[in-house]
């Protein structure tokens, strides 16, 4: 059955505490039950807002009213966060540094860009790859070139004329951390 406008679904008490804590509302994390906590914590992971969660309970609320749980997981996942994104950056610097002394000119886009630019710190905005995006084929090619020669392998695409329009690729950095790219032309 289609859904009708003027009654939207009911939203869940954790979809609504993290909307409410993105939008910057004060939330009241004293009022959280352990079960409203464990619910935030999964609907927060499904949704790539941990660590953006953790720095609004530090940054906006006293971190000691959230229940523990919520407060040590937020931390914990952003730790994590902040450690792959410092290898991943690195990588990515690398990568772009190859790129522009071969003389490629292209653009980073989407979610890194958004990252450095939008967010406070750079690894609250979640994401599993970067995107560069290239003028043409030629230059995507010369790309793919060097890629390859640091160990990036292309992932399951098709190419050609007028198949498609990007590939993926990417590397592990450490074991289960990856660099993925997209080469979008």
């Amino acid at each position: 059955m289609p859904s009708n406008p003027s009654n939207p679904p009911a939203i869940d008490t954790a979809t609504q505490w993290l909307a409410n804590t993105l939008k910057e509302e004060k939330t009241n994390c004293a009022s959280l039950s352990d079960n409203d906590a464990k619910a935030i914590l999964q609907t927060g992971l499904e949704h790539g807002v941990l660590s953006l969660i953790h720095y609004f309970i530090t940054e906006t609320e006293s971190p000691n009213t959230c229940p523990d749980a919520l407060l040590k997981k937020t931390r914990q996942h952003n730790l994590q966060g902040v450690a792959a994104d410092l290898l991943r950056h690195h990588e990515l610097e690398h990568i772009i540094e190859l790129l522009n002394t071969a003389g490629l000119n292209f653009l980073l886009m989407k979610g890194g860009a958004l990252a450095h630019t939008l967010y406070p710190q750079p690894h609250q905005r979640e994401r599993c790859d970067a995107d560069l995006l290239f003028p043409d084929k030629p230059s995507s090619d010369k790309a793919w070139e060097i890629l390859k020669n640091e160990g990036y392998k292309r992932g399951n695409t098709l190419d050609g004329d007028f198949v498609g329009y990007q590939f993926s690729c990417s590397r592990e950095l450490r074991k289960g951390l990856h660099s993925s790219l997209d080469i979008h032309r």
